[in-house]
């Protein structure tokens, strides 16, 4: 054994080799920080809890966007209008995707006939509703939902309804993007 080490406890030699096997703190942790936080969820208090669903709307996202925009308070009410129209139902069921430079927006309507389905648009909104009447007075046995249905969807400014088609239980009503000459795009000749 080396003369150093004869003078020293188990304990001490063992601390003199291994530096940090005779305690459970880490000493290098208050040398070198993690950049990102700590690993333990249990560890996770300096990020902020979230205890309740918060309503997010356009003024908590930008609080201060009137400062500096001008002249966007149209969109503004469109986007107020659509969160607090937002649908909770989500029956009957529904697609909207893009076809060519078309929307086109299926509802399942399966029991539902033409006479029994509305579709109207007034100023930005498509509304499709359908009143279905009963065609029996007591059933055995309902397994079938025929429920009356409203659903409204808003449109953008230059969006129209072209068609609505009812079809194998399935209504598609294509909407299209009617933009003013102003608006479209101008080719500039190059000289």
């Amino acid at each position: 054994m080396s003369p150093l080490l004869t003078n020293l406890s188990s304990k001490e030699i063992k601390m003199a080799i291994m530096p940090n096997s005779g305690s459970n703190k880490d000493n290098h942790l208050d040398r070198y920080t993690d950049p990102f936080g700590p690993k333990s969820p249990k560890e996770w208090g300096h990020y902020p809890k979230i205890t309740k669903s918060e309503v997010v709307t356009i003024n908590s996202l930008f609080p201060q966007f009137n400062r500096w925009a001008i002249g966007f308070d149209d969109l503004f009410d469109t986007f107020n209008t659509v969160s607090q129209a937002t649908k909770t139902s989500g029956y009957p069921p529904y697609n909207i995707f893009k076809y060519r430079d078309n929307y086109v927006l299926e509802v399942a309507v399966a029991g539902f006939g033409r006479e029994d389905i509305t579709v109207t648009v007034k100023e930005l909104t498509l509304t499709v509703e359908g009143v279905k009447l009963p065609s029996v007075d007591e059933y055995v046995h309902k397994g079938i939902a025929n429920r009356d249905f409203k659903q409204e969807f808003v449109l953008a400014e230059y969006v129209v309804v072209k068609e609505a088609e009812l079809k194998d239980g399935m209504l598609r009503i294509t909407l299209e993007q009617e933009l003013p000459e102003e608006k479209k795009p101008k080719v500039i000749k190059i000289a």
